[in-house]
């Protein structure tokens, strides 16, 4: 029986980015791993944090042993990059270092312990068509740059990292590091981007004391910039956030790098919330800045991601270590990854179908509470909604998006609005903000709450702050 193919024989060489989209590749064997770099991987049934033994009839199942591995993916399938990055994270040596690669079609991404209904516009994004359930193919040649804004499908997806919400387009290039967790460091790969931008030209980017990357305002290369503070030219301008996560022997550093082409605009707009105003949510909350892009394009910033990771972790005469062989980005071999060829693994298949789930996206929201009014746990004050009773209340308290307390009142009699509330409850308790189909009116009038007209109003006001997701 012949050997089993190694993963570097699914993976080809890359000299431009363009070559992505118009060369006929020829697939070779990148990183040549020798006796002592190999290494067994361990076994244990979890999917998210644990490394699993692949059987080898899958493709991919053999992540070379090599010390230092880099990739880029041919896919911008958000999902799809996702699943990738955590098989690397959970497959590869746990001594070795990995830098990997990827640019996401239009996408919101919230971190692992946040809430969607505060840090992104759920209304906005449940217009747009998610993700199909069932694979179909992305567009991994570009095709996205000539759409319309009206025809963007611009995903929401939680990742398995901690950290803020971000918006992706394929003018945001995605960069993560993986290492051995002894030897991880917070600010060491932010820096590591820091100093590739300023080979590339770009001399006043720095890591701020958020470990975020930002232009200072001398900057020559800076672009228009959105958010709180933008405008002023005296505000430094966020050009990438960065998160982690950390497993018993892996550590996983990963972020963006808003670059020349960023929709900032799509930023300001999809990552705001008219509802946050109201819910008081445990979890984490994202801290707003004015965001910039950087003056590069995709080609020179992944050349010079690929160079500084290579300078980092190359043997000490800057010659050797697992790249020395190969010619593509200045030296820098990048294992190029398919879409076809990852979905032929089980493991990336599952997490893969799993990130596309409601019960992921959704399901996984901490704690949180909606109120109209102030509570013993959050007393800011927060606007009435026009057109409806100024006595109106509206009390919801959800685990998981699972309601377990609801109260919802629009009467001024003290006695009907104890009714009102306590037939909505009833209505109400036990339902799931996601993926059950209901809406807001049908549950309004199943009550019996109000007039048809105060049906009508309150639910538009619903819908706009605490919307239900049909799936």
């Amino acid at each position: 029986m012949p050997p089993p193919r190694r993963l570097s024989t699914h993976l080809t060489a890359v000299t431009t980015l363009s070559s992505i989209r118009t060369s006929t590749f020829i697939r070779s064997t990148l990183i040549r791993p020798s006796t002592q770099t190999r290494r067994k991987l361990s076994t244990t049934p979890s999917l998210r944090d644990t490394p699993q033994h692949l059987p080898p009839t899958d493709p991919l199942h053999r992540v070379p042993s090599a010390d230092i591995q880099a990739y880029l993916s041919r896919t911008h399938n958000p999902h799809l990059n996702l699943a990738l990055e955590q098989y690397l994270l959970t497959t590869t040596p746990p001594d070795s270092s990995i830098l990997f690669l990827y640019i996401n079609n239009p996408c919101v991404v919230i971190g692992r312990n946040q809430n969607p209904w505060v840090e992104c516009n759920l209304p906005l994004l449940l217009k747009r068509p998610q993700a199909p359930r069932h694979h179909e193919p992305s567009d991994a040649h570009g095709g996205d740059e000539n759409r319309s804004e009206d025809d963007k499908n611009v995903q929401l997806m939680r990742r398995r990292s901690g950290g803020g919400t971000v918006y992706h387009d394929l003018h945001n290039l995605n960069w993560s590091v993986i290492t051995p967790s002894a030897s991880f460091a917070r600010d060491k790969h932010v820096q590591m981007v820091v100093r590739a931008l300023q080979g590339a030209g770009i001399k006043n980017a720095r890591v701020n004391e958020r470990h975020d990357i930002v232009l200072d305002p001398s900057t020559t290369k800076a672009r228009k910039s959105h958010g709180e503070g933008a405008g002023k030219e005296s505000t430094p301008l966020k050009v990438s956030g960065s998160a982690f996560k950390i497993t018993r022997n892996r550590a996983l550093h990963h972020g963006t790098l808003l670059l020349e082409g960023a929709d900032l605009g799509s930023v300001r707009r999809y990552l705001r919330s008219e509802g946050a105003r109201y819910i008081y949510a445990k979890g984490v909350d994202s801290v707003r800045a004015p965001v910039g892009q950087v003056g590069l394009d995709m080609d020179t910033a992944v050349k010079a991601v690929a160079t500084e990771f290579r300078r980092i972790y190359s043997a000490p005469n800057g010659e050797g270590g697992e790249f020395g062989e190969a010619a593509s980005y200045g030296g820098n071999a990048l294992m190029q990854v398919s879409e076809e060829d990852a979905l032929t693994v089980e493991f990336i298949r599952k997490s893969y179908e799993e990130l596309l789930t409601s019960d992921w996206t959704f399901g996984q929201t901490p704690q949180f509470e909606f109120s109209l009014w102030p509570t013993s746990t959050d007393s800011r004050a927060r606007p009435l909604p026009q057109g409806l009773p100024p006595d109106m209340d509206v009390f919801i308290r959800a685990r998981h998006a699972s309601i377990e307390e609801a109260r919802v009142s629009i009467s001024d009699d003290r006695g009907i609005a104890a009714q009102d509330a306590e037939r909505i409850r009833n209505v109400l308790v036990g339902r799931h903000l996601h993926g059950e189909g209901w809406v807001w009116e049908d549950v309004l009038e199943q009550a019996n709450v109000g007039n048809m007209e105060s049906r009508h109003a309150l639910s538009k006001w619903l819908n706009e702050v605490i919307p239900v997701v049909e799936s």
